[in-house]
């Protein structure tokens, strides 16, 4: 999340401390696109754990 220069981290952190339950962040080191591009299987693999785990 700190190196992505599109959306501001802190206000997606902030954002990200009142989302109710199930929540889960899974913080990649990376830019925006990154984790549909170079850290996809990081990104999908972290959603899809997720997906399985609440439905």
């Amino acid at each position: 999340m700190q190196k992505d220069t599109v959306t501001v981290s802190d206000f997606a952190l902030k954002s990200y401390e009142r989302t109710l339950q199930p929540e889960h962040l899974v913080p990649l080191d990376c830019g925006h696109f990154d984790p549909y591009l170079g850290q996809f299987e990081a990104s999908s693999a972290a959603a899809v754990e997720w997906f399985k785990r609440h439905f």
